[in-house]
């Protein structure tokens, strides 16, 4: 990578990490493109070199979010003894999350879930698609080494199993997280406690029977 190139990537990097402080500050729909430049410390139409419409600049921060988030579980799983100790440590992840005291990931979930990217031929939404098949694919990984080391107890469909948990902890997590509390109940449903018990529900179910 040339002088010119890195100083490119270097800005664009910048333009990004501006807007996702403003998106987790504003939410979208307050995005302005305007106010990221300047943040930025550049003109706009230098800002449209590296973004032409607000549209790929939001795929782009969320697939440095998502990114990150697949590297994170990646490591977690490393030197875990079989599929049962894997799959544990893919949901603790989310339990961790929910504890995060800035809650930046709830949080941007919450902004970007009801946002639809329709630029589905850029370079951006194709990185996103990509992301989305590696983590996909780390989940059947798990579900096939579950299938073979007996750390699952049999007769489970462990990869349709696997994608289920995952989508609805992931979704309860930033969920409960983000909820007010009702007064009017009995206890106190802290948000961490539920995240690990259904966790550990989950978990339950799958362990081997020895």
């Amino acid at each position: 990578m040339n002088k010119r190139e890195q100083q490119k990537q270097e800005r664009r990097n910048t333009i990004i990490e501006v807007a996702k402080a403003m998106i987790l500050e504003k939410g979208i729909q307050e995005l302005q493109l305007q106010d990221v430049a300047d943040a930025a410390g550049i003109g706009i139409a230098t800002f449209y070199r590296s973004f032409p419409n607000k549209e790929l600049l939001i795929i782009a921060v969320n697939n440095q979010i998502v990114e990150q988030m697949l590297a994170d579980i990646e490591h977690r799983i490393k030197g875990a003894v079989n599929a049962y100790e894997e799959i544990e440590r893919v949901l603790g992840y989310y339990v961790d999350i929910v504890e995060e005291p800035e809650q930046q990931f709830v949080r941007f979930v919450r902004s970007i879930e009801a946002y639809r990217p329709m630029e589905v031929e850029s370079e951006e939404y194709q990185h996103y698609v990509s992301i989305r098949k590696r983590f996909s694919e780390l989940l059947l990984a798990i579900a096939t080494r579950g299938q073979q080391d007996g750390s699952i107890r049999s007769g489970v469909d462990l990869s349709f199993y696997l994608f289920t948990i995952v989508q609805n902890i992931s979704h309860f997590a930033s969920e409960s997280k983000l909820t007010k509390h009702d007064p009017s109940l009995p206890l106190d449903l802290n948000s961490s406690q539920q995240v690990i018990l259904l966790k550990d529900v989950f978990m339950a179910h799958l362990r081997a029977n020895n």
